[in-house]
């Protein structure tokens, strides 16, 4: 993944909370934090990657170059 560096100006209550947030457990730097917010919100407004594969078409084709394995769908009913 190539990286680029963004530096951002809080407010001191906002830092304490990503600090706060670190102390749980979940992230272990603001970083980590930060970009788990914007993933959420790519996911929520579909600009994520895998929306925008299966936006593409192009989903099928990236399951298969991960696995290797061809992959059926069937449809079943729901329990």
């Amino acid at each position: 993944m190539d990286k680029a560096t963004l530096t951002i100006s809080l407010p001191r209550s906002m830092k304490e909370f990503i600090i706060a947030k670190l102390g749980e457990g979940r992230f272990s730097t603001p970083s980590e934090y930060i970009r788990s917010l914007i993933r959420d919100d790519q996911d929520v407004t579909g600009n994520s990657e895998l929306a925008l594969l299966i936006r593409r078409g192009g989903l099928m084709e990236k399951i298969n170059q991960i696995d290797g394995e061809p992959v059926v769908m069937t449809d079943r009913p729901r329990r």
